[in-house]
């Protein structure tokens, strides 16, 4: 109503403009500012690209994506092909490749891990921690579990240094267990230790290990810690501090359970009969025939057994392969990539780079930065293409 009363002061004839040439716009315009009072004709292509740049680059553009960039400029100005200009543009941008997420993530199919012919062919190893201090002085878990059964192993640790958790595996696994031919392990220093690698070689062990910030190498194993976890948290004091005594009952009580895969128990797997458990299901001893007549039904119950086992669990990776969703990007020798850093802080760049693919193994590229001479070898799922801006390539 007040426009009205100031409008009729004037005389003035309202015409209809076609949005795309309606370029002065003024405040009563649908949209809530005045857009730039220029033709098309005189917008240049060096103009354009400054105009997205200003909407974009400063601090008032705020690096916003491309859907919002592009409503953004329509508030002021228009010209054909807006869109593809825009696109061009913050693909390009250096600083939203370091710092934004790209969906979807790059991300390979799952590889179909081996599985062994018979138990304790290959075992995995890791650490856990640090955790409450217990009333012992523990602070770690040495974990171990077997490829073939899924037998389980957690030793209290006082600190993860590379002697203690060498002379832990060998009192506590292989002397208990016999050695094993094969033991993965992933990158941390106290597995990487030449103390370490001297055990495994005085034992004739063949030593693996998982490529860095993929937990994916070692599923299986990670996810018997988060069993564990939720074990220790039913059980544990309020105080947090006996957790290490709990370990023995939480190891029998998985080991004495069906597997969700095989569905047999570890322990039956590994030892050819299932486990006698203390309780109202505990059964009295039997007199069995004779020893040689023992000795060869456990026998043939332990090669029963682990071959449906290992059938069971292979077939399982195989449906898991095709169940879970990949998002497959073809890198190729000398490609420019971005690294994704895992280890930052809350406001550190997401990526690093740009590095150059050098080779690729299977799921992993070895990649170096460039200007620097220093090699290294990731998963492809922690990468994602770099496009260089327009700058570099005039630089170039």
């Amino acid at each position: 109503m007040i426009w009205k009363l100031l409008l009729e002061e004037y005389d003035y004839q309202i015409e209809y403009r076609a949005g795309q040439r309606n370029c002065n716009a003024d405040s009563l315009s649908p949209y809530p500012v005045q857009c730039l009072n220029v033709n098309l004709e005189e917008i240049t292509e060096e103009r354009k690209q400054k105009i997205i740049a200003e909407m974009h680059n400063c601090p008032i553009g705020g690096h916003q994506g491309i859907r919002k960039t592009i409503e953004r400029i329509k508030l002021y100005i228009s010209w054909p092909s807006l869109e593809q200009y825009v696109i061009q543009y913050i693909r390009n941008c250096i600083t939203c490749q370091l710092n934004k997420e790209t969906r979807p993530n790059v991300k390979l199919p799952l590889t179909v891990t081996d599985t062994k012919n018979a138990p304790w062919d290959k075992i995995y190893l890791d650490i856990v921690g640090p955790l409450p201090l217990s009333e012992n002085g523990m602070k770690y878990i040495l974990t171990c579990q077997d490829n073939l059964s899924k037998y389980f192993i957690a030793i209290p640790l006082q600190t993860q240094t590379a002697e203690e958790v060498a002379n832990a595996f060998v009192k506590n696994i292989i002397l208990f267990y016999g050695i094993p031919t094969e033991v993965v392990t992933d990158q941390g220093s106290n597995f990487m230790s030449h103390v370490f690698k001297r055990v495994c070689k005085l034992f004739k062990i063949e030593k693996i290990c998982t490529i860095a910030y993929h937990p994916e190498s070692n599923g299986a194993l990670e996810r018997t810690h988060k069993t564990l976890a939720n074990y220790l948290r039913c059980f544990c004091d309020k105080r947090l501090n006996n957790w290490d005594e709990w370990l023995p009952f939480a190891c029998f009580t998985y080991n004495t359970t069906p597997h969700s895969v095989t569905r047999y128990t570890p322990y039956e797997v590994l030892f050819g009969r299932n486990a006698n458990i203390p309780g109202r299901l505990q059964r009295q001893p039997q007199p069995l025939y004779n020893f040689d007549d023992v000795v060869l039904e456990i026998k043939h119950k332990m090669q029963n057994c682990q071959q449906i086992a290992r059938e069971r669990l292979i077939e399982f990776k195989e449906a898991q392969r095709h169940r879970v969703k990949s998002n497959e990007y073809d890198f190729k020798v000398n490609d420019l990539v971005l690294l994704r850093i895992e280890n930052r802080q809350k406001l550190d760049p997401l990526w690093r780079g740009p590095y150059e693919i050098k080779d690729i193994k299977g799921s992993n590229a070895v990649i170096q930065e460039v200007g620097k001479r220093k090699h290294q070898e990731v998963h492809i799922n922690r990468l994602k293409p770099y496009f260089s801006s327009i700058s570099e390539n005039a630089a170039v």
